[in-house]
């Protein structure tokens, strides 16, 4: 790839990464050293400076998360006809799928996230993305069942089925009395890395051995990364949940009442999540398909209030 010229790299292996669900991403080897090439899906000079310099800044705290290298002239970001370019260093370690996650898994990402979060607290939020969590004007259940005509469902596929079935659960909650289409948590904001789940972790054993992808940092609340982090990584499963919970806050504070905020502000979050489902089937990213859980649709805060482990 001729982007690899601006660091220096010519005679090199290449080879793309497919489990990105985002941005596109290769695997270059030169002689003993491998680093990774990512081309960014936004524009956004600005925004990939911003990351780069809280990664940056993280690292420099202790944080393991890879750094983006300098090219020749001393950028972290080249801008080429194709769109942005940056060269990672390797993340140590291995990347784990959820089932294969223990209670000590848990454990450790809980406490690494704890530091994560005491490193970021002090960071400016300045040009960062804030959820606002508000839907009370969209027709959403409406685009929840206009996306799932587009979904095969009676292909045999596994996902398919599931993801046919949970788009017409969400639809029917979301057009429930029940559902909540507006939060606005209680607790401050902070930087949050904004993705901090499995397909973003490392482990070298049990111990998580570093954290990529900043492109989506934040300005939001622990308790919501907190409890996306368990959604995300444990399916809300007991044992790996209260784990994570307590090692978190074996670190740092967390109280019951910070941590149903972020609760009812993922809550929220969740009931209307649609990017795995539409990125898949309107997009055709089949990466996406990792996203979709295999299981019922139930909505989230009733799942989270089941576990009563808290």
């Amino acid at each position: 790839m001729d982007v690899l010229a601006d660091w220096g790299l010519a005679n090199t292996q290449v080879e793309q990464v497919t489990g990105g669900a985002t941005n596109e991403t290769w695997r270059v080897t030169d002689g003993n050293a491998v680093a990774f090439l990512r081309k960014y899906r936004t524009t956004d000079l600005v925004a990939v400076q911003r990351e780069h310099h809280i990664i940056e800044v993280v690292a420099d705290r202790g944080v393991l998360t890879p750094r983006p290298l300098q090219s020749t002239d001393g950028h972290t970001v080249i801008e080429s006809g194709d769109g942005l370019f940056a060269l990672f260093e390797a993340a140590k370690g291995q990347q784990l799928e959820p089932r294969s996650l223990t209670p000590a898994h848990a454990s450790h990402a809980g406490q690494f996230l704890a530091d994560l979060h005491q490193t970021t607290a002090p960071l400016p939020t300045d040009g960062l993305r804030s959820w606002n969590l508000n839907w009370e004007t969209a027709d959403w259940a409406n685009r929840v069942r206009a996306t799932a005509q587009h979904i095969p469902h009676d292909s045999g596929r596994s996902v398919d089925r599931w993801a046919y079935q949970r788009s017409i659960e969400q639809a029917a909650w979301l057009d429930d009395a029940g559902c909540v289409h507006s939060y606005t948590p209680e607790f401050d904001r902070q930087v949050i890395h904004g993705d901090f789940q499995h397909a973003n972790l490392f482990f070298d054993g049990d111990s998580v051995s570093a954290v990529i992808d900043w492109d989506t940092a934040a300005a939001m609340c622990r308790g919501f990364e907190s409890v996306r982090a368990c959604s995300f990584m444990f399916q809300l499963e007991p044992a790996r949940t209260s784990a994570f919970v307590a090692a978190y806050r074996s670190k740092q504070q967390l109280s019951p009442a910070e941590l149903s905020d972020g609760a009812k502000a993922w809550g929220c979050f969740a009931d209307h999540h649609v990017w795995a489902i539409e990125e898949r089937y309107l997009n055709g990213n089949a990466a996406a398909e990792r996203f979709i859980p295999e299981r019922p649709f139930s909505p989230f805060r009733q799942a989270w209030d089941a576990l009563d482990i808290f």
